[in-house]
């Protein structure tokens, strides 16, 4: 499922939101938790960019009115938002946190 592709992706992302994040910003990521999306890896993705991981939670579309899964794919199952989570990173300073 072209994980380098996402892999990319990410790195991108964390790329430039370091650039514009203020200090004591976060990051909020949601992924589900299963293959082919787990492949990614998107902790170590942040982590090349200096981020690190606050907390996560799990996803509630329930807090986001309006919200609608889309998929690319034609023949894909019916969503399922019990295996997402959001990831909340922050910026690590340079010195140990």
């Amino acid at each position: 499922q072209r994980v380098h592709i996402n892999q990319a992706l990410l790195r991108d992302f964390f790329a430039s939101a370091k650039r514009v994040l203020k200090k004591g910003g976060e990051v909020h990521v949601t992924l589900r938790d299963k293959p082919p999306y787990s492949n990614w890896k998107i902790e170590e993705q942040a982590a090349k960019f200096g981020f690190r991981v606050r907390e996560t939670r799990m996803f509630n579309e329930k807090m986001f009115p309006g919200y609608h899964h889309r998929t690319t794919l034609k023949d894909a199952e019916v969503f399922d938002s019990r295996y997402c989570r959001t990831r909340i990173f922050y910026l690590a300073s340079r010195k140990r946190d």
